[in-house]
């Protein structure tokens, strides 16, 4: 986590200045930090807190709500880092967890498993199994086109660079050039925690009803209050 990185190709080395992460990263996870710490942490209270049995739906959200809550946890730290110029007070082992974290979520197991429990079959007639699962999958897709759109910049830039790197006689500013490119596309892959509560929010009904009732109602104290005060 520096400033400055040497790359060697061949027998010399090329040295970056990254002073730019100092200000794009910690503005990106402070706004991933803002927005998708209460919005996560809202799906994973719905779902929770349902009277009703979980869904293949709700458990494949809640699933995918607590991957994004835990790696939202671990942003303060990162943002810590590149504010203070990279200086990383919290020991190795907090390091790896961190950037584990950013792994995890990039990569999570949530698919397959959601995947798993659509095979499963249960006593539901056929029409009503028929429906879940087309729910299901119907989420699944909107997730997935989620995951390509916020991840795959990430993923075709590395692969780039990282192709890039590999070869020899590429002038350092070339090299430096898909550097920066690539390391611009990191942050934004943590988009994805404020996408997918979004996403659940308008592909659950009964969510969006709950949440409605929940706005109505504290706006209606607040007025009630606000009534009484001017009184």
């Amino acid at each position: 986590m520096d400033n400055i990185t040497s790359v060697p190709i061949g027998k010399n080395s090329c040295t970056f200045h990254e002073e730019f992460k100092q200000i794009l990263l910690p503005v990106v996870y402070s706004v991933v930090l803002v927005f998708g710490f209460p919005l996560n942490f809202i799906v994973i209270l719905q779902v929770c807190f349902s009277r009703k049995a979980l869904t293949r739906t709700a458990i494949y959200t809640l699933n995918l709500a607590v991957a994004d809550f835990l790696y939202v946890c671990s942003l303060p730290l990162l943002i810590y880092n590149y504010v203070h110029h990279d200086y990383w007070p919290f020991g190795d082992f907090t390091c790896r967890f961190v950037r584990f974290q950013f792994y995890t979520n990039l990569h999570g197991s949530c698919y397959c498993a959601m995947t798993k429990i659509l095979c499963l079959k249960d006593n539901l007639s056929d029409v009503v199994v028929r429906r879940r699962k087309d729910k299901a999958i119907r989420m699944i897709i909107i997730v997935v086109i989620v995951f390509a759109i916020s991840f795959f910049p990430f993923h075709l830039t590395k692969t780039i660079y990282l192709v890039v790197r590999s070869k020899s006689g590429v002038p350092c500013l070339e090299l430096q050039t898909f550097a920066i490119v690539y390391k611009c596309t990191r942050p934004f892959a943590s988009m994805n925690s404020v996408l997918d509560p979004i996403l659940f929010y308008f592909t659950q009904q009964k969510f969006r009803q709950s949440t409605k009732l929940l706005v109505k109602r504290v706006t209606t104290k607040w007025r009630s209050e606000a009534t009484n005060t001017q009184k």
